[in-house]
């Protein structure tokens, strides 16, 4: 009877419950900005260039916009033997890169399009007239190159063009404006040596 009391009233024991393991914080990435995303787009989404020579292209490793951008495309075009047709689309696909990194409501399609009819650059465009620009790229789609340009590419509307002029004049403002802070910033610069002598 004692022995069944002191069973009964005896304490549990107190066993040490296992500590959980403290959870590693949740390493959460930086989202990517407009320009690494347009960075990482893959070459064959830009639908600028043949199927057979992305597919060369991927099979050495360049995928993306910034592979083609990174590539010393002289060495590598003279080490593969690439055509002269295609180095030169390669070419102009990165001028059309470039542009349309310069102006983010732009395309590398729609940079492309204006490459095509001689504007190369956002000075190009920010010259132009919308009503002008978009004449020139009417005339364009009616011929063969650009017919078949055009299977690839949609077809602006005159309000579209207009975005693109406006970017590029704010582009070309905003150049002007540094380049005339840095030229004030060394006038005073200047005048305070001067004074200092």
């Amino acid at each position: 009877m004692r022995n069944f009391i002191a069973k009964w009233f005896r304490k549990p024991d107190q066993s040490v419950a296992p500590q959980r393991a403290e959870a590693a914080p949740i390493q959460r990435s930086k989202p990517r900005t407009a320009r690494q995303r347009r960075m990482e787009a893959s070459l064959a989404s830009l639908r600028l260039l043949p199927p057979s020579l992305v597919r060369q292209l991927e099979s050495h490793g360049l995928v993306s916009v910034k592979d083609l951008l990174n590539l010393n495309l002289t060495e590598w075009a003279s080490e593969r033997g690439l055509s002269k047709s295609h180095q030169s689309q390669l070419r102009t696909v990165r001028r059309a890169i470039r542009m349309a990194m310069s102006l983010r409501v732009m395309h590398p399609r729609d940079a492309y399009l204006l490459i095509a009819i001689h504007r190369r650059s956002p000075e190009d465009v920010a010259s132009d007239s919308p009503r002008h620009l978009f004449r020139d790229l009417e005339r364009f789609a009616l011929s063969s190159r650009g017919r078949a340009l055009m299977r690839r590419i949609d077809f602006p509307s005159i309000d579209r063009v207009s975005t693109w002029i406006t970017a590029a004049q704010d582009h070309q403002f905003s150049h002007l404006a540094t380049s005339q802070s840095g030229g004030s910033s060394d006038l005073q610069t200047t005048s305070h040596g001067t004074l200092s002598r």
